[in-house]
C-alpha cells in the first residue's frame, strides 16, 4: 500500500499538469481577445427625458445626458424600494435618486445604471 502510494506520488510530481500541457487549437490569444476597460462614475439623476434619457449630474458638477435604449441593464441595489423587484424600468427613474453608472471606455457606451440605497438620515 505505502509502495503504491509513493508511486503515485513520484508519478504526480513528475507529470506535468493538464494545464501547462499547451494551448487548446482554436482558442484565442491575449493578442486576439479585446481588452475592455470598464468605469464607474456615481451621480444624481437631475432629469428624465420620458423613457428616453436621463440627465445626470456627477459630483464635480459635470452634466450628462444618457440615452436609454434596451442595451442598457437597469438594476436596483435595494430591491425593497422597488417592490421587490431588481430589474427596473425606465418609469422607475426619478430626480434626486443616486445612481452609479457603469460605461465602457473603449469605445464609449453605458452598460448599466444602478440605482444606489438612500443614505440613512
Amino acid at each position: 500500500m505505502r509502495q503504491a502510494a509513493f508511486a503515485l506520488l513520484v508519478v504526480s510530481l513528475l507529470t506535468p499538469p493538464l494545464w501547462a500541457s499547451g494551448p487548446v487549437a482554436g482558442s484565442a490569444t491575449a493578442e486576439e481577445r479585446p481588452f475592455v476597460v470598464t468605469q464607474r462614475l456615481k451621480a444624481e439623476i437631475t432629469g428624465v427625458e420620458g423613457e428616453a434619457a436621463l440627465m445626470l449630474k456627477d459630483a464635480e458638477g459635470r452634466n450628462f445626458r444618457v440615452a436609454l435604449d434596451e442595451s442598457i441593464r437597469l438594476v436596483a441595489q435595494d430591491k425593497k424600494r422597488f417592490d421587490g423587484r431588481k430589474k427596473l424600468r425606465p418609469a422607475d427613474l426619478a430626480a434626486g435618486q443616486q445612481v452609479q453608472v457603469l460605461y465602457r471606455v473603449e469605445p464609449f457606451q453605458v452598460l448599466e445604471i444602478k440605482v444606489l440605497k438612500e443614505k440613512a438620515a
